[in-house]
């Protein structure tokens, strides 16, 4: 992975299981790897897309934010996997951003 993000600015991962019903642990062991890639390849820049469902949800409408309460008891799996994930991101030495997209792109998918 180090070569293939080699002389780049900054890595946007939006890797995700392909079911949030058994979701594995794809985000929190896979950005670690992409963190060390991007050590070793001399990257300082991190972008992470992550989920709604982290949100607490102030900025959105009283249905969403409902909705999303509802969202996080089904992908309750997916949401812990995401956080972990969030957490060891937060805690390296490279400039990061976490993305979540709004509720109604996640529904238009």
């Amino acid at each position: 992975m180090a070569k293939a993000i080699a002389d780049t600015d900054v890595v946007i991962s939006c890797i995700g299981p392909t079911s949030n019903f058994s979701p594995g642990t794809v985000m929190s062991e896979g950005i670690p790897n992409i963190l060390a890639a991007s050590q070793r390849a001399g990257v300082k820049r991190l972008v992470m897309q992550s989920g709604i469902g982290l949100s607490n949800g102030k900025e959105l409408s009283a249905v969403n934010r409902w909705a999303i309460r509802i969202h996080r008891r089904i992908f309750s799996k997916t949401i812990k996997d995401k956080a972990n994930a969030g957490r060891k991101m937060q805690r390296s030495d490279l400039d990061w951003v976490i993305v979540r997209p709004d509720f109604v792109t996640w529904l238009s998918l």
